[in-house]
């Protein structure tokens, strides 16, 4: 269960680090946006695994990336962002049970959580980022 640092989690965001109680936290949120971008499959959801597999699949994305399981038994995808799509927006329900998290989102990691593939994250390609902003 994730337990965030703040009161409002990711709404207190902040660079001021030192201001926080770190005492309660067991995990931290990593920042999409930027040129980084994350599909987050959610497994618990019927037909997600198959659903996220074919839109993969149909708009030439590499699986070949960083991957990280959650504690609710999803995966998190980062990848890198092609040229033009940097400030790519998260996306609910590409599919369902495949949504994303883009400039404005992040996606958590800390304790249940665990890497799968340390690979670098791979670029993903301009046809899925079109899908996506569609």
């Amino acid at each position: 269960m994730k337990t965030p640092l703040t009161e409002h989690g990711h709404l207190d965001a902040s660079f001021h680090i030192d201001s926080f109680d770190w005492s309660r936290a067991n995990g931290f949120g990593l920042v999409m946006g930027g040129g980084w971008y994350a599909l987050d499959v959610d497994s618990h959801k019927e037909g997600a695994e198959d659903n996220a597999r074919a839109w993969v699949k149909a708009h030439g994305v590499s699986s070949n990336t960083r991957l990280h399981r959650t504690p609710s038994g999803g995966w998190h995808l980062s990848y890198r962002l092609s040229k033009g799509y940097e400030s790519l927006r998260t996306r609910a329900n590409i599919v369902p049970g495949l949504d994303s998290r883009g400039a404005g989102g992040w996606i958590a990691f800390g304790e249940g959580y665990s890497v799968v593939r340390s690979t670098p994250s791979a670029v993903l390609p301009v046809a899925a980022c079109r899908a996506l902003v569609e």
